[in-house]
């Protein structure tokens, strides 16, 4: 099963993934040059932004694989009722590719201890700002830490796809990555998974209730 890790870059910079495409480069996001909050902004929203990009860039460290998963939902024309629901939708079935993931890692420990036994998922939900482009659907940014000892970046980009594809019921286009000890990487990932909150506004961008993080898993070393 194909594994998509950082390759070279093509003349434009950007990086193919496993189907051949390509995927704008994220470590640009690690320099301040990327990082610029839109200045015209509310100062409400601006604080938003820069609270939840520092929460989530302190546990850069912690990410060892990333991954881009698309939904079946397209935006294409839809009122703002119907993104709404698009979205409420998406959010429940990452739900339930979360909890699919958390089992085939750690088993039955995943429900007994969720603060050491899950893996570190922080989730970006992205794509509900533009419903001009009839081939955009909502897609997931995800980071990954936490991995049990043994796994393989193969085995667990096959847990990964199984779960969304296969579980999840989403579709089979997902762009997979390990950079495990690459902390600027990590970091420019998570600038990039938070780039229509920093650049639109979109602080909701952060999917909050499919983040999870195993603290105690981190306090123990």
């Amino acid at each position: 099963m194909a594994v998509c890790f950082l390759q070279e870059r093509s003349a434009t910079g950007a990086r193919p993934n496993h189907r051949g495409s390509w995927l704008p480069p994220y470590q640009k996001y690690a320099s301040g040059r990327s990082r610029q909050i839109n200045s015209c902004m509310s100062s409400t929203s601006i604080q938003i932004c820069r609270s939840i990009a520092e929460f989530l860039g302190q546990h850069a460290h912690r990410v060892t694989h990333i991954a881009v998963a698309h939904t079946p939902y397209k935006t294409y024309g839809l009122t703002e009722r119907q993104m709404e629901d698009a979205i409420d939708k998406a959010k429940k079935d990452c739900r339930h590719f979360r909890n699919c993931l958390n089992s085939r890692l750690y088993g039955p420990k995943a429900r007994r201890k969720p603060l050491q036994c899950q893996p570190l998922i922080i989730a970006t939900l992205e794509g509900s700002l533009v419903t001009s482009d009839p081939h955009l659907t909502l897609h997931y940014n995800f980071a990954f830490g936490n991995i049990p000892a043994g796994i393989s970046d193969g085995d667990l980009y096959a847990e990964v796809r199984d779960c969304w594809v296969n579980r999840a019921g989403q579709r089979d286009d997902i762009f997979f990555s390990s950079i495990q000890g690459d902390t600027s990487s990590a970091q420019g990932w998570i600038g990039y998974s938070l780039k229509e909150a920093q650049t639109k506004g979109n602080t909701e961008v952060w999917d909050f209730a499919n983040t999870q993080i195993p603290y105690d898993a981190f306090a123990a070393g």
